[in-house]
């Protein structure tokens, strides 16, 4: 870490390796030849460390309940919707989301835990699916 904290000045995620800043488009040209299947790291950097549980937990619950309800206001316009078609838009939801958010960082930068990642999008969107198809139903 004393290493890290000489140098970093700033909260970030670093690749390296890296050039320094301004370099020029041929630099960088040249990094990436000479870089090609060699190792490489991306670092978060962070200049302290704060836990704050419970109000990362609140967000987080403000967060899904708003996408839960965007979701059903979607849903809401299908005509004469039945519980599969609620189970499978809001999986197809779910699998979007994975595809566009997680899945396009990992084509990038590939990171462990990419299929824990999509059994919890396929497991907690088909979960909310279920129950959505049920509530839904209730209000046709």
């Amino acid at each position: 870490m004393n290493y890290l904290n000489n140098q970093f000045t700033e909260d970030g995620r670093f690749f390296m390796p890296r050039l320094p800043e301004g370099a020029s488009a041929d630099d960088n040209f040249k990094l990436e030849k000479s870089a090609a299947g060699k190792p490489w790291a991306i670092i978060s950097y962070h200049k302290s460390y704060e836990f704050n549980m419970v109000m990362n937990i609140v967000r987080t619950f403000f967060t899904d309940i708003i996408i839960v309800w965007l979701l059903c206001w979607i849903l809401l316009k299908i005509p004469n919707r039945t519980m599969q078609t609620v189970f499978l838009v809001t999986l197809i939801t779910g699998f979007i989301a994975f595809l566009n958010g997680l899945y396009t960082q990992f084509i990038w930068y590939p990171e462990p835990g990419i299929y824990m990642h999509f059994i919890d999008a396929v497991v907690s969107w088909g979960l909310c699916g279920l129950w959505l198809g049920w509530w839904l139903k209730r209000r046709v």
